[in-house]
């Protein structure tokens, strides 16, 4: 009877350890792969909106086309973006690439300096004004300043 009891008690346990195991991923993976379909961020085909402009004119200088990505310190996949451009393993195919942080702390904001990309700290006008709600959300503009594509992927080349 307690062998019996033992097993059910171990099988209860591994199942609650896989169904941990696939929540973790779900928060990996992205919500979605349709770039018309993200509530998040600005609308495909508008103009970005002025405030991003500002920051990444005051950033970056003249614009041409660039990705934005909106990070944030508690996002797994903002992490794996940040780690993957400071070693060099994201291609923007010449694209520059401007980071947006929200109120990050310091230790976050060093980690993101670490990056070799252009950084801007935010105080969350640019986040309201941009309507991003997911993370990490990468937003390419072309040189009218148009959104070209977004999508919500730890991958800059997937919009770059």
């Amino acid at each position: 009877m307690a062998n019996e009891f033992a097993q059910w008690v171990a099988i209860g346990a591994i199942l609650i350890l896989t169904l941990g195991v696939f929540r973790q991923l779900s928060l990996l993976l992205p919500t979605t792969s349709s770039h018309e379909h993200i509530e998040s961020g600005p609308t495909v085909g508008e103009a970005g909106p002025p405030e991003l402009i500002r920051v990444a004119r005051e950033t970056l200088g003249d614009l041409g086309p660039i990705a934005v990505a909106f990070v944030d310190e508690a996002c797994a996949g903002c992490r794996r973006l940040i780690a993957d451009l400071t070693t060099g393993q994201q291609e923007t195919n010449g694209m520059p690439i401007l980071l947006i942080a929200d109120r990050p702390s310091a230790a976050f904001e060093r980690a993101l300096q670490e990056a070799s990309v252009p950084v801007a700290v935010d105080d969350g006008s640019v986040w309201r004004s941009c309507r991003v709600t997911a993370t990490p959300m990468i937003v390419r503009l072309d040189e009218e300043n148009l959104v070209r594509a977004k999508e919500i992927s730890h991958r800059v080349d997937a919009v770059a």
